[in-house]
């Protein structure tokens, strides 16, 4: 459901009132923003009004205009009065960040009063806010200037001032809400992709994305979630920056020395694009930067002119091996899971030398929970870091154990997930009752080892055995209290058997998602769409992939069968309702591929992770009916699951039915 932002409102009731059509760039001039903006703001207001039953009309070289009766006019009034944007009473940390971007952003001076208004908060208050205001602007080495009867404004560094409100957007937004309004221009708090449009009412978060992408179809490099965030907003704030002429000084050394890095041609690229939509040079200084924020932001790429991103350092391999060597005592491992280990921080700490060189600070918003929930393991990697430290006298961070200590939790993690739990049966009705039920449970739970079937009395004699097993299946009460008991009947229910199989699975975690680069979000369409022949490389594909998928296949048919239930119903009244559009043709052709992409999404969708297109405003604007009969299914989905779904999603399955 599109929510209507402040501005959204008020150009809805300005062109109520308008009796002719009015053009984009007169729109734009009346709320002091592009026209690239009012375009994007349009397109919800499109949407919008066509809920209910009210078309905005869009003429060629004549503008954009809303013809109502009287009965529209006042029911668009009122659902504009009654549908207000998300706000709740601000914390004090909340007005600050308010305070410090409104600050940061202006050119001029802000006064007190001006920020009371827009925080809706008093002017005592405000001048509090503005206490602590002054202290978090010290710690970037930033001043806030104040004259009596004038105002506020912020002096210092400008790279310093770039990094403050870098900070401050990326530390107020949950990364999957951030991902999701990226990828579908919905505003829902003061903090929202909006007021990013808004640092500057000149830039498009949709350009940047477009230049991202532009230079990733040349040099073909993935990116984790939370870093394509970062770069965007990091890349907004230096845009911005430039186009009000303040330009970040960097020593000439440094900048050479930036440029001999990879990631500086991916720079080029950007700069190229952005300077094509903003015709506005981007200085070297610029570019070394933006490269600075791709080398934090881990990419991984196979080759820029036949040549691998990543240096190959020639004392990497045995110091990762000394480090491995001080922990193999306390680890659990195989040959073949510490060969992957080895590899996945060999991969990591190259890059952290790489970062180490240039000064580059390593972010890792997971050091928190990382050192909640993988003390010991957290332990063991500071032992490691000790010995990274002897040997190339570069320290690592706290934020930069915690990533050895994520690799270190998913290569347990993996070797859990290979070894089989130990079952023990206990059942009193008769051996033949016993055979039975442990005969299903094998069956059914293939991955769970049954090491004994016994009678209570039994057990009394074999306590040793307890010891030996993960959890106990029982037809009878036992009384254990260190180990998982599942009290099942002698034929045993499949809920029951849910159960034991859920509990196997529930602790398994997805520990490395953030670094995850082969995902079911990544299957091309070509193995999803249409024939039996699409379906065979399909499943091969899958196949070939089984390292990233988890081990326990059953739980996961089982999972999505429920899933595939329930989305295929609200799919086949979705393909019905598209079969009467006249846009599409052969539609049958393509079922197969919008049903396993839908089914597929699911998983990811619950992770935040989202397809990112271009070209959503132009399949919006050429394929409107198209567009609307899919989102209208995918918010069913996205309501029955508590899912977000932005649009980008919507564009994915239109490419089944339409080619642009």
């Amino acid at each position: 459901m599109i929510q209507l932002t402040k501005r959204q409102k008020s150009l809805i009731l300005d062109l109520m009132k308008e009796p002719n059509s009015v053009s984009a760039k007169v729109l734009a001039g009346r709320f002091n923003v592009s026209a690239r903006t009012i375009r994007y703001d349009l397109d919800n207001i499109s949407y919008w009004l066509k809920q209910r039953g009210i078309i905005l009309e869009k003429k060629q070289k004549m503008g954009i205009q809303i013809t109502l009766d009287d009965e529209d006019m006042k029911k668009i009034s009122k659902d504009i009065q009654e549908t207000q944007p998300y706000t709740s009473v601000l914390t004090q940390q909340d007005r600050k960040h308010f305070i410090l971007l409104e600050l940061l952003k202006s050119d001029g001076i802000s006064t007190s009063e001006g920020l009371s208004e827009k925080l809706g908060v008093s002017r005592a208050t405000t001048i509090k806010d503005l206490k602590e205001v002054k202290k978090e602007l010290s710690k970037y080495g930033l001043i806030l200037n104040s004259k009596q009867g004038s105002g506020y404004k912020v002096v210092g560094n400008e790279n310093n001032v770039r990094q403050i409100i870098g900070n401050i957007l990326l530390t107020s937004m949950d990364t999957q809400k951030v991902l999701h309004m990226l990828s579908s221009f919905e505003k829902e708090s003061i903090f929202s992709t909006d007021y990013i449009n808004e640092v500057s009412n000149t830039i498009s978060i949709h350009d940047i994305k477009k230049a991202i992408k532009s230079s990733k179809k040349t040099y073909n490099f993935w990116i984790p979630d939370y870093s394509y965030v970062s770069l965007i907003i990091h890349i907004a704030i230096a845009l911005d920056r430039l186009l009000k002429g303040l330009n970040i000084d960097l020593p000439v050394e440094k900048i050479n020395m930036i440029k001999k890095h990879k990631e500086y041609v991916i720079a080029m690229e950007i700069g190229r694009a952005l300077t094509e939509a903003y015709h506005v040079e981007i200085p070297e200084a610029e570019l070394a930067n933006i490269t600075i924020h791709l080398l934090s932001a881990d990419l991984k790429m196979e080759y820029v002119f036949n040549e691998n991103l990543i240096h190959e350092d020639e004392k990497i391999e045995s110091i990762i091996e000394e480090m491995l060597n001080n922990i193999k005592k306390d680890i659990e491992a195989t040959d073949e899971s510490i060969k992957k280990l080895k590899a996945d921080l060999i991969s990591h700490l190259k890059l952290t030398l790489k970062k180490s060189k240039l000064n580059i600070h390593t972010e890792n918003p997971l050091i928190g929970q990382i050192k909640a929930n993988y003390k010991e393991l957290y332990d063991l990697a500071e032992k490691m870091a000790n010995i990274f430290t002897q040997r190339t006298d570069v320290e690592l961070s706290d934020n930069e154990v915690g990533y050895v200590t994520l690799h270190l939790a998913a290569h347990a993690e993996m070797i859990k997930g290979k070894a089989k739990k130990k079952a023990l049966i206990v059942c009193t009705t008769g051996k033949g009752t016993a055979k039975i039920l442990a005969m299903r449970i094998k069956n059914n739970i293939p991955d769970l080892e049954i090491k004994e079937v016994i009678s209570i009395f039994e057990l009394e004699d074999n306590s040793h055995l307890i010891e030996e097993i993960d959890l106990i299946i029982s037809t009878v009460d036992v009384d254990v209290s260190n180990k998982p008991v599942f009290k099942v009947s002698p034929i045993i229910t499949n809920m029951e058997m849910n159960k034991i199989r859920n509990s196997l699975y529930q602790d398994t975690k997805d520990i490395m998602g953030i670094n995850n680069k082969i995902s079911l979000s990544n299957i091309d369409a070509e193995y999803i769409n249409g024939t039996a022949h699409e379906k065979s490389n399909f499943s091969k594909h899958l196949a070939s992939n089984k390292e990233t998928l988890h081990e326990n296949q059953s739980q996961v048919a089982y999972q999505m069968a429920e899933d595939t239930a329930i989305i295929l119903t609200e799919v086949a009244s979705m393909i019905k309702e598209l079969n009467l559009d006249d846009e599409i043709e052969n539609i049958g052709l393509n079922i197969w591929g919008i049903i396993i992409h839908i089914i597929m999404a699911i998983p990811r969708w619950k992770y935040g992770q989202y397809n990112v297109e271009v070209d959503i405003e132009a399949y919006k604007e050429n394929h409107t009916e198209v567009y609307h009969t899919i989102r209208k299914y995918l918010d069913k989905i996205a309501k029955d699951y508590n899912l977000i779904i932005p649009d980008g999603e919507v564009i994915a399955i239109m490419r089944y039915l339409i080619k642009m």
